[in-house]
């Protein structure tokens, strides 16, 4: 029979209690197991360690990018002109040189509605601040208005239409989904 040796556990959880592996035994649900099984928490130190500094690495987040954004991103962003909630023209170019955080948003959008008054209150606490929030809805003039009206979004809400998260792909958003923020 193979000697048990002590290491220190993955974690406290997964301690082994000292006792010796079960007999092999007919009965078991994955069929028949040898007596000298090591047991199914323990993994030998080296590993631990190995498991221990991977963990320890950053993890790769949704809203992470994975690239930096490209000039002709910003280029295409603030090239644009959009209609606000009054129907006007407002063109991105007028907040060149602030922060611009660009919300891509829709009012039928659960997830969207749902941080719209979390980006309202940063907005508002970054008021002195040079940082501009804008709301990209790939909606309708109604909607946004109704939206609007309900809400009172202290920022610029633009309607574009659904090519606009085209350059939603440009910050990160590859897979083009609703809602998503970019910066620049």
């Amino acid at each position: 029979m193979r000697a048990w040796r002590r290491s220190k556990p993955c974690s406290p959880a997964r301690a082994w209690t000292g006792k010796p592996p079960p007999p092999a035994t007919e009965g078991h649900p994955n069929g028949p197991q040898p007596a000298n099984r090591t047991h199914p928490h323990r993994r030998p130190a080296r590993r631990c360690r190995r498991l221990f500094r991977q963990s320890r690495q950053p993890a790769q987040s949704l809203y992470t990018p994975r690239r930096g954004i490209s000039t002709e991103t910003v280029n295409a962003q603030l090239a644009l002109s959009l209609p606000d909630t009054h129907g006007q023209a407002q063109a991105i170019e007028q907040w060149r040189g602030k922060v611009i955080v660009a919300n891509f948003w829709a009012t039928w959008c659960p997830p969207c509605r749902k941080e719209i008054p979390d980006f309202a209150a940063a907005s508002q606490a970054l008021a002195v601040q040079p940082v501009q929030f804008v709301g990209i809805s790939i909606d309708s003039l109604e909607k946004v208005q109704a939206f609007n009206d309900e809400f009172k979004v202290p920022y610029p809400l633009l309607i574009a239409g659904p090519e606009a998260l085209a350059l939603a792909a440009g910050f990160g958003n590859d897979a083009r989904a609703l809602p998503f923020t970019g910066h620049h």
